[in-house]
């Protein structure tokens, strides 16, 4: 099982910005607060991994929760952000 830690204080680069708790998830979307990012080693912005993320932020969003995330490709892997 893969382990993931989320990061504090990663800025968002300045280009384009795209916007977007499963459970049974390895990923730690569901704990993130604004402003915290994980890195995904080997995952990539067109990937399940950022799907994962897209989809809950979605079904927060039905419980009235505001939730979004962004992600860049980088260095061997995908950075997700949540903005919201």
């Amino acid at each position: 099982m893969f382990m993931y830690s989320i990061d504090k204080d990663v800025p968002l680069p300045a280009d384009k910005c795209h916007s977007g708790s499963g459970r049974g998830t390895i990923y730690p979307f569901a704990k993130m607060q604004p402003g915290d990012s994980v890195f995904i080693e080997g995952a990539r912005t067109d990937g399940k991994e950022y799907s994962a993320a897209r989809k809950m932020a979605r079904k927060r969003r039905l419980k009235g929760v505001e939730c979004r995330f962004t992600a860049r490709n980088e260095n061997g892997g995908m950075r997700v952000w949540r903005v919201k």
